[in-house]
């Protein structure tokens, strides 16, 4: 009986150990994920921003709309 136990409590701990790692993969995944998102943002205002002054406005208006779509569907 004592053997069962020991099993039982083995399998406990590994699993434990299991959902702590997956847990810090899926944290580790996440962040990445979005410091992706803020480079691709800080890309885009950075890109913006150097072609500012020869949009129009209207074009202008347009185009932020299309980089906020492209932004949120990655």
């Amino acid at each position: 009986m004592m053997d069962n136990v020991d099993w039982l409590e083995a399998a406990i701990v590994a699993d434990r150990v299991a959902l702590k790692r997956r847990r810090n993969f899926e944290t580790a995944r996440d962040r990445t994920a979005k410091n992706s998102a803020e480079l691709k943002t800080l890309q885009i205002k950075v890109f913006v921003s150097d072609w500012l002054p020869l949009i129009s406005d209207d074009l202008l208006a347009l185009f932020a709309t299309k980089i906020s779509v492209t932004v949120i569907s990655d």
